[in-house]
């Protein structure tokens, strides 16, 4: 796995280069041709080949992190950062989000951008999940955070009550390329599998459908 992610940057790059380029052909054709931006099939197909360029973006983000120079992130001050930046979002769903109101004063060994795409990958999860389970739930939407210290490590426990996936969803869902979200596309937790394998941590997801599932992250001090 890790040999395919690192290869996929620099193939991203060459194919975003290229397809920009195509894309803005498209552009101007439907500028000389004014009809075809009325026309079905032509905008399905711009829609098609647009739908591409996410992909890229998500894929070329992989090069960054492996790039990240060694370094440490505070634990309390990325938190209250995170709670910051997704609260609103998550409230305007009436999605209640609760961190740990005493945090460790630990810091942990990744670097903020790293720590950012692990938590900003588990929390869209979370929110997508939550935004596709069935309404009729007894499951009041909330995404929970709580964090343990351990003699040797820091456990971060993520907690949804989205739709949960079933053991075959599970065994899947941290290869790369694969992904049951309708606008996913399967980069994102294979990337958060590679960071928290190269600082010899450990990420684990235990799910079932109509339950909600819940990250564990183990991060080592």
């Amino acid at each position: 796995m890790k040999q395919m992610l690192h290869s996929t940057p620099t193939l991203s790059h060459e194919i975003n280069n290229y397809l920009t380029i195509v894309y803005s052909q498209l552009q101007h054709i439907e500028h000389l041709y004014k009809y075809l931006s009325k026309d079905d099939h032509w905008l399905r197909m711009k829609e098609d080949f647009s739908s591409i360029f996410p992909l890229l973006e998500q894929a070329m983000e992989e090069e960054n992190f492996i790039c990240a120079t060694a370094e440490s992130t505070p634990l309390p001050d990325f938190l209250e950062h995170l709670y910051q930046s997704w609260n609103p979002r998550l409230s305007e769903k009436h999605i209640r989000f609760q961190i740990p109101s005493e945090i460790e004063q630990v810091e942990l060994p990744v670097s903020e951008y790293q720590l950012e795409h692990i938590f900003h990958n588990i929390l869209t999860n979370s929110y997508d999940a939550i935004c596709q389970k069935n309404k009729n739930s007894d499951y009041a939407d909330s995404i929970t955070i709580q964090t343990e210290l351990e003699p040797k490590n820091l456990q971060v426990r993520i907690q949804d009550t989205g739709c949960g996936m079933n053991q075959h969803q599970l065994s899947h869902v941290l290869n790369p390329g694969i992904t049951y979200k309708k606008n996913g596309h399967g980069i994102g937790l294979p990337l958060v599998l590679e960071i928290m394998e190269s600082i010899d941590g450990k990420f684990q997801i235990f799910s079932s459908p109509g339950r909600g599932t819940i990250v564990l992250l183990k991060f080592p001090l």
